[in-house]
């Protein structure tokens, strides 16, 4: 079984809502908050590896998943959204 999540948020990910692509911002508090419900949630799973994009918002949800399963994140530049130029 795969499991697939989502970064916790961020202040570009709330109103008003930007096109983040490769900006980089933090985690915000709601957004760690988040990445603890998630690890809590899974934490029964027998989950055995853990990847996450090399963008700060998704190393740090993965890290707080990981720091709760004992497990290190693999990082994986495919996984990061796509580049959307002037948008971001």
């Amino acid at each position: 079984m795969i499991l697939l999540a989502r970064h916790g948020e961020t202040d570009h990910n709330v109103a008003p809502a930007r096109m983040q692509g490769w900006v980089d911002p933090p985690l915000n508090d709601r957004g760690r908050e988040q990445a603890l419900v998630l690890a809590d949630a899974v934490a029964g799973e027998r989950v055995v590896a853990l990847y996450a994009s090399h963008l700060r918002r998704a190393r740090e949800t993965a890290a707080i998943v990981g720091e709760r399963l004992g497990l290190e994140v693999a990082l994986d530049e495919r996984l990061a959204e796509s580049r959307r130029g002037e948008w971001e």
